[in-house]
Formats: structure tokens, sequence, C-alpha cells
């Protein structure tokens, strides 16, 4: 079991190193400690790893990454189930030359893999919707906001205009916002003819300069708003933690809600939930 700590460690270093490099968010970490845990232990071990540590590491790792998603949704990926198949695929490769009950390995293996394919579409989805929405009473409503672009022109002002707002806090690189937009892209055009409202991606100083975001956004177009958070002060406001963070405020700038972090899996819940809301509000 050494080796096993021992690569777990040097792969946790790893990719403690690759982070800032990466420019990945910090809730991140953990996900990718679990990462580490099931390739590295499959293709570290070989001849000395016992059939008995194996029935525990990978019934552990699928716990480790559960509690993961308990703290943070934004830790829940889609690339949930093949996390497993790369335990199974790492782990059958450093011992398939010695291993005298592979057929009860592999068997196990693939119940493993169904158990998480299950949670991933079935219970967790349901859950980390809601878990993802954050108290709104607990951020301070603003008095005014006013919001400028990339060009650091004004595009929204709350004393002289009264709209619906949708801000989605997001930096270039941020992969689930990527996945997100099109389904903002969606509530949007199906609100805008009765709806007053504006949604808006909100790009942060300390993330990005305006040439990144524009340079990005000409490989990424989108529909939305664009508005650039300099000094991060909208941020600050309301408390952003990771992208996507998504605040959906009143005409009469009320947090209604805030939502961190976004999972494709729950993308008919979400729609429903947030065309829901926008319709209740005057």
């Amino acid at each position: 079991m050494k080796k096993v700590i021992k690569w777990n460690i040097v792969g946790f270093l790893l990719f403690l190193l690759f982070v800032p490099i990466l420019k990945l968010e910090k809730s991140y970490l953990i996900h990718l400690w679990s990462l580490s845990i099931y390739f590295l232990t499959g293709i570290s071990l070989g001849k000395k790893f016992e059939f008995s540590q194996y029935f525990i590491l990978l019934p552990l790792n699928l716990i480790i990454s559960i509690i993961a998603l308990l703290s943070n949704p934004q830790l829940f990926p889609l690339i949930f189930p093949l996390v497993n198949i790369y335990s199974v695929l790492g782990f059958l490769f450093g011992v398939n030359s010695v291993m005298k009950n592979l057929k009860l390995v592999t068997l196990y293996s693939f119940l493993l893999i169904i158990l998480s394919i299950y949670l991933n579409k079935i219970f967790i989805p349901n859950f980390s919707f809601n878990k993802a929405i954050l108290d709104p009473s607990k951020y301070p409503n603003p008095k005014n906001i006013e919001i400028s672009n990339l060009d650091n022109k004004t595009i929204f002002d709350s004393d002289r205009e009264k709209h619906i707002l949708i801000l989605n806090f997001t930096f270039v690189g941020c992969t689930q916002c990527v996945i997100k937009n099109p389904y903002l892209e969606n509530i949007y055009s199906k609100l805008k003819l009765t709806k007053k409202i504006r949604v808006i991606d909100v790009y942060l100083e300390s993330k990005n300069s305006p040439v990144e975001i524009k340079s990005y956004l000409q490989k990424h177009p989108t529909q939305l708003e664009i508005a650039y958070d300099k000094n991060n002060q909208l941020a600050t406001i309301f408390n952003y933690d990771g992208a996507p963070h998504e605040v959906i405020l009143t005409k009469d700038l009320k947090v209604v809600r805030i939502m961190s972090g976004f999972n494709s899996d729950l993308k008919e819940e979400y729609l429903k939930n947030t065309i829901q809301l926008i319709n209740s509000l005057e």
C-alpha cells in the first residue's frame, strides 16, 4: 500500500502544479484528487496489488466523489461514470497477468460502473440542482448597478432602466460555461417577447483582459450580451466563488436566485425552473 500512497501523493502534487497553469477553479481540487486515486493507483500497482485492496479502493473513491458533490455541485462533471471505467481499465492493465479471478474483478467493476451511472442519472441530478441554488436572502440587494462592456461603455444602468437581469459570471476557458450558454440563449429567446429581460455574460477582470475575451468570442460567438466586471466589483457583491455563477435580479434589483455551477444532465430541470421563475416576476 506504500506504493499506492506514494503515487497518489505524486498525482495530487502534479494536479496542484497545473491548477494555476490551466486556470482551474479551486473547487476542482477534490475531484482532481479523486481522478488521481482512480487512475494512478490502477497503473502503478502491478503484481504487488492484492485483490482485497481493490475491493476497498474503488467504492472508497466512489464515496469520495459523492462527498465532493455534497460539498459543491461544481465538482460533479459529466465524465463521472467514465472515471470508474478508467479505474477498471487501469487496474486490469496493471494486474491482468497475475490475477487469478479476473472474471470476478470484471463483474465487480461493471456493477460499480452501473451504480455510478444510476447515481448520475437518478439521484444526484435531482439533489445537485437544489444544492446548486444558494440562499438569496444571504446576499444584499444592491441599491444600483452599472454594467459596462469590453470597451468600458455602459450597457446597463439601473437608475435609468428597469429590466429583469440574469447575470452569468464567466471567464475564458470555463468548460461548464460553454456548456451552459446555449441554455441561457434558449431562455432568452423564449422570454424576450413577453418579458423585459436581459441576459448578460459577465467576464471577470481578474481572469481575462478585454483583448483575450474578444479573441475568445470570435471563436465562440454568443447571442448573449457581454459585460466586463472591472475590479470584480459585481463578483464581490454576489460572492462569486467559481464559474458559472448565475444571479437573477428583479427590476427592483432584488436577488431572487443565485446558482453556482452547471450540470448539463440537469438541462431540462434548469430550463423549466428558470423560465417558471422569470415568468413569475413582474
